[in-house]
């Protein structure tokens, strides 16, 4: 006698799912699609009351686990940087660049160039008007990178410099200097992705203007014939040359859409690399009228930090450091003989109630951050350049108040 089928509900299945003997007729099912049967309706179960979920629970990963566990077949290709599209490929590789006008790059403005380096962390800066000569080049020295100048012959000023991170791969191609332009060229070699060329060039407001556009033209179409897969950034102070039809013939386009002095659009960031966005204004070194540009990219590596003593000083601490040190007695101090060990045991008392009241504290800083750059001194630039984007009347007091409060911290460390 042939047997009929014998139909379960899915609740008897999971029911009765190791015990598949009690169920009348259920061992004409096979055994593999009883499994199947039984798998399928316990994840569908779940998957009809659990919460629905958001953020990485919710991706492809887990429809194929579950796809995969129910007997369906689904195939689940994960986002690596192999299958990605082209253009976030370069995204995630190009540099973040700093430019500025520096009119006279002298030590208080260098300093405050570390802290811009500081707080954008760029890979490459751009500087144009060093009004610096052979002799005195070695002072523009900024820990993590390399230098790379063409200084002005015949005359005071201009001189340019590409500063580069020491983790790129970069090499200087040339630097061309005349008696009316100044500019240096740098190749860069990054993981993935084709070669870019940057430039940087400095062109005065007297000298001629069809000059300087013919050695562009010039040294654009010779690099490109080097180099037939770069990629161009040039940056500069151009004092209004005209670029329209540059841009054009070498497909550049201008990515600084706002005025860099005054009400006058002066500096310049071309490139060809359609993936950048369009640059930041921030504020200018000290009391520089031109203003600092930043192209924001992603970081080519990861910052490095090490782990500091240091005490952490708030105005509660202090006051009760100075109420108990009031009712301190000297007198065992002033027993001793000697000004030496009157001054150790002085030090010693000191250090006892400092330990007491302001204990020193594990804190971890970046390595290349120099010693004068504290929190408020962050902080305050922060400020600084959000009340400059902002058009604030309270810019010249924030940059006055990061002036003084660097030349405060310099004085203590290293005098």
């Amino acid at each position: 006698m042939q047997n009929s089928a014998i139909y379960h509900s899915r609740e008897d299945i999971l029911r009765f799912k190791n015990k598949s003997s009690d169920i009348k007729g259920l061992h004409i099912l096979d055994h593999s699609l009883f499994n199947k049967l039984a798998r399928g309706a316990y994840n569908g179960l779940l998957h009809k009351n659990r919460k629905t979920k958001r953020g990485k629970r919710a991706g492809k990963q887990v429809k194929c686990n579950y796809c995969n566990s129910a007997g369906c077949h689904y195939k689940y290709t994960p986002r690596t940087l192999t299958n990605l599209p082209h253009a976030k490929q370069q995204q995630t590789l190009l540099p973040s660049i700093l430019y500025t006008n520096c009119r006279s790059l002298n030590q208080w403005k260098l300093a405050e160039l570390q802290s811009y380096v500081e707080l954008h962390n760029p890979q490459i800066v751009c500087l144009t008007e060093t009004w610096l000569d052979a002799n005195k080049q070695q002072l523009i020295n900024i820990d993590g990178f390399d230098n790379h100048y063409s200084h002005r012959k015949g005359r005071i000023g201009g001189g340019v410099c590409i500063l580069t991170s020491t983790k790129l791969n970069c090499t200087l191609i040339s630097s061309y200097t005349s008696r009316t332009v100044s500019a240096a060229w740098v190749s860069i070699q990054l993981k993935s992705h084709k070669p870019i060329i940057i430039g940087c060039i400095y062109h005065p407001p007297s000298a001629c203007q069809s000059s300087t556009l013919d050695y562009i033209e010039s040294t654009i179409a010779k690099l490109t014939d080097a180099h037939p897969n770069a990629k161009l950034i040039i940056t500069g102070d151009f004092n209004r040359l005209p670029v329209t039809d540059l841009c054009s013939q070498f497909g550049l386009t201008d990515l600084v859409n706002f005025s860099t002095r005054s009400d006058a659009k002066l500096d310049l960031i071309l490139t060809d690399i359609k993936e950048y966005n369009c640059a930041t204004k921030l504020s200018p070194l000290g009391h520089n009228d031109h203003c600092c540009i930043f192209l924001q990219g992603t970081p080519c590596h990861k910052n490095s930090y090490k782990v500091v003593s240091r005490r952490v000083v708030t105005p509660e601490r202090k006051n009760s450091v100075l109420s108990e040190l009031a009712t301190l007695t000297w007198d065992d101090v002033k027993s001793e003989n000697s000004v030496h060990e009157k001054a150790m045991l002085l030090h010693s008392k000191v250090e006892q109630l400092l330990n007491k009241h302001c204990p020193r504290q594990q804190v971890k800083v970046r390595e290349d951050r120099p010693e004068w750059m504290t929190s408020s001194i962050l902080k305050l630039m922060t400020a600084r350049d959000e009340a400059y984007s902002r058009g604030c009347k309270s810019f010249k007091f924030l940059r006055s108040l990061v002036q003084k409060g660097r030349s405060i911290q310099q004085a203590t460390i290293y005098q």
